[in-house]
């Protein structure tokens, strides 16, 4: 088994030890929060932000920082920030940590790593501390990330109590529908291998087509692009008229979505193979967009992994990150 394929497998156990690691943060809090990280270091802050709003039902004061902040950028009073690097030696983050850390009471600062610069910073400065484990590609510890928020935001009062056994019934749920979700990829992969894809979501998966965009990227080494739908109706949707175009499009949903987005869907569904474009689509079913999240999850992950497979590349390296970060040391 490759190291790719084991860390997909191990991501529910990785969402458990998340649950399960000690979270010395308490609320209730209702000042801002930030998140700064980037690329595998990011996405877990990209879902907890979406899925706050759509499982609590109500905006909260939350940000993604994912690039370099201006020297007088200022936090408000009271905020926290939240500093995930998984490598710990993220330049943006280092940047973004020497900026604002310091406008803040040293128990506002939480960092999540499992090492580096940032982790010795962070002890330097008496920050909150929470290490993941050591030994992966960032891209694939996004359960340990997600897990360890997951805790972050209950304890802070975000996300309801009954949230902690959710997740943890989802986790479970995971490990029975893994090898199916491996099977749908692995035969999409073979159908797509070669093929620009798409990725079409409702609103509430947005953070699952970035995920899917990301490990197309990093894992299969090709492009791919995604946009939301009922958004997309407002402006892409007239790119179909022109010469350039995907090759495989995948359409993502969930049991509870919205009838006029479901509507959407099936228009698109309709206009998409009437190009002759390779149409897939796939559905959760589940009524809890938490666990249409995770699945959606990690059937990217496989599609990604075997799309890697089948084209003759090997999913582990990323020689163009590392050469970009050597030109700029």
């Amino acid at each position: 088994m490759s190291k790719i394929e084991g860390w997909i497998r191990e991501f529910p156990d990785q969402l458990q030890w998340g649950l399960d690691a000690s979270i010395p943060v308490k609320g209730p809090h209702t000042a801002p929060v930030f998140i700064t990280g980037m690329g595998g270091s990011a996405i877990a802050g990209r879902y907890i932000i979406t899925l706050l709003q759509f499982l609590e039902h109500r905006f909260y004061p939350i940000w993604l920082i994912n690039t370099y902040l201006g020297e007088h950028f200022r936090l408000p009073p009271n905020a926290k920030a939240i500093f995930i690097s998984y490598s710990g030696n993220t330049e943006e983050t280092l940047h973004n940590y020497r900026i604002i850390a310091g406008q803040l009471q040293p128990s506002n600062v939480i960092v999540i790593t499992s090492g580096g610069r940032l982790r010795e910073t962070a002890v330097a400065n008496g920050n909150v501390l929470i290490e993941i484990p050591k030994g992966y590609a960032p891209r694939h510890t996004l359960g340990y990330q997600l897990g360890v928020l997951w805790s972050i935001f209950v304890r802070l009062g975000w996300l309801r109590e009954q949230r902690l056994a959710q997740l943890r019934h989802v986790a479970q749920r995971l490990k029975t529908t893994l090898p199916e979700l491996e099977q749908v990829a692995r035969q999409w992969s073979r159908e797509t291998a070669g093929k620009l894809k798409w990725i079409y979501v409702p609103a509430e998966l947005e953070p699952v087509a970035i995920r899917w965009k990301q490990q197309l990227n990093e894992n299969a080494k090709q492009f791919a692009g995604y946009h939301v739908i009922p958004e997309m109706n407002h402006n892409e949707l007239e790119g179909f008229e022109g010469d350039i175009i995907p090759e495989a499009i995948f359409t993502l949903a969930f049991v509870s979505l919205n009838h006029r987005v479901r509507k959407r869907i099936k228009f698109l569904e309709e206009l998409i193979k009437e190009k002759g474009i390779a149409y897939y689509y796939h559905e959760i079913d589940a009524e809890d967009l938490l666990t249409a999240t995770l699945e959606l999850t990690v059937l990217g992950d496989w599609l990604s992994y075997y799309t890697a497979l089948n084209t003759g590349v090997d999913p582990l390296p990323v020689s163009y990150i590392e050469n970009l970060k050597k030109y700029l040391s």
